[in-house]
């Protein structure tokens, strides 16, 4: 008999866990195999920066979150590696274990979905290492597995730093044949590192932006500003470009997110960045920040767009496995996409 996903779920964390105290412990004495290593300095067009003496805004790293994480924790150049040094997370875990069947009810695959968890979950114990102790973490799941992050997110951070389950309005999917109502929202989980300290700024919302129907009359701006409330129906899900990337999210997300949980100055990461759209709001607003994707074309149009928006000069690098005696299990794999063509600079985050 095939074992619930309750069932599997205790199993899943407590691995987790053994293979994050792994890491850990390799980060600390240096025998982990996988590094960061500075590919390029990028500079957006009229900047007059000099990379031997400026300070770079932001790192975006090609490869896969949960080895980046690793080698940030274990990164030489920063002394103890980044363990309590970022003040905000946001993580995208988009999706969703259908296995193809009947068009009007699809069979949710309860195996894909414990090994979907299994591979986020060591990424979540990652997340709360590299976060400050007044740090936040704002997480979106794939709907069918919502319930169980939760669950995992009370487990490792607490109930009590869980503070908010932001409901975000999006354009309803088409029901039609399926009996059942057209879902119509996502939701964020919004935690803390310690319930007590933590980063926060009011940020505003229109005054019926809790309420309005997205075909109501009437523009998010022509409305009161109000204190923000966790239904945000004012911002747009599709407010993407013809022809942009599908992995984009809305600017106006991210900034609200960066904006509230975090100051000028402060460190902001997103290990499933897509096409950046959380490293434009940290730079926009005056963050520094860390983007990561395993996606070479998402990569790629992350550091298009940071060039256009004028995001200061940034590191763009890569992840290269070290030959050490003892090391990381196979999720560390190597991770060498493609060779380094410069040095890093000095002074280089």
């Amino acid at each position: 008999m095939e074992r619930s996903l309750l069932e599997c779920l205790p199993g899943i964390v407590a691995d987790a866990r053994r293979e994050t105290g792994k890491l850990l412990r390799e980060s600390s004495c240096g025998t982990h195999r996988v590094r960061l290593r500075g590919c390029e300095w990028v500079r957006p067009p009229r900047s007059r920066a000099d990379p031997a003496t400026a300070e770079p805004g932001g790192r975006l790293i090609l490869g896969d979150g949960l080895c980046a994480m690793a080698a940030l924790l274990a990164d030489s150049r920063l002394r103890r590696g980044l363990r309590g040094g970022i003040d905000l997370i946001y993580a995208d875990l988009p999706f969703d274990p259908v296995r193809p069947g009947d068009a009007a009810r699809p069979r949710r695959d309860t195996t894909a979905l414990a090994t979907h968890l299994a591979a986020i979950v060591p990424r979540l114990c990652l997340m709360r290492e590299l976060l400050a102790n007044t740090g936040s973490i704002y997480v979106r799941p794939s709907r069918c597995a919502a319930p169980y992050v939760k669950l995992v997110l009370d487990e490792l951070f607490g109930r009590d730093c869980g503070i908010n389950d932001i409901v975000w309005t999006v354009a309803p999917e088409e029901a039609a044949g399926r009996q059942r109502f057209a879902t119509a929202h996502e939701v964020l989980f919004f935690y803390r590192k310690n319930a007590d300290v933590a980063i926060w700024n009011d940020v505003f919302q229109g005054a019926r932006a809790g309420s309005r129907d997205p075909g109501e009359a009437g523009s998010p701006e022509e409305m009161p500003r109000v204190r923000c409330r966790d239904v945000w129906s004012d911002i747009d899900a599709t407010g993407t470009g013809a022809g942009e990337s599908p992995s984009r999210r809305p600017d106006a997300l991210l900034e609200r997110i960066v904006s509230a949980s975090s100051t000028a100055g402060a460190l902001v990461a997103d290990f499933t960045a897509g096409s950046g759209a959380t490293a434009i709001a940290a730079a926009r607003l005056g963050r520094r920040w860390i983007a990561c994707e395993a996606d070479r074309m998402a990569c790629a149009d992350a550091r298009r767009r940071l060039i256009v928006e004028g995001a200061g000069p940034f590191l763009r690098s890569s992840l290269s496995r070290v030959r050490v005696a003892g090391g990381a299990g196979a999720s560390l794999r190597s991770c060498r996409l493609f060779p380094a063509d410069r040095r890093w600079p000095a002074g280089g985050a």
